[in-house]
């Protein structure tokens, strides 16, 4: 998964370019590649969806698309069906 990280164009995503990103969000995607259980992180006001090999096997068919898409788009769900 980390390869298929760094041949996305992040910049086409509200993310932009990884060199642009804080140390906070640098590292945390480290500890999702890093992990051996399934995980997955949504960061920013956009909750863009980022994640490792292992949480493939949750996402099933949405896999490879939900990687750096924001979290309404990932899930399929409008902000009318659900509450905070």
């Amino acid at each position: 998964m980390g390869e298929r990280l760094c041949a996305l164009h992040w910049r086409a995503t509200p993310l932009g370019t990884s060199d642009l990103w804080s140390p906070s969000l640098k590292s945390l995607v480290g500890v999702v590649l890093a992990s051996k259980q399934q995980m997955f992180m949504a960061w920013g006001p956009d909750r863009v969806w980022l994640y490792h090999d292992a949480f493939i096997p949750i996402l099933g068919a949405k896999h490879p698309h939900a990687l750096a898409l924001q979290l309404q788009s990932t899930l399929d769900v409008s902000p009318s069906s659900y509450s905070l």
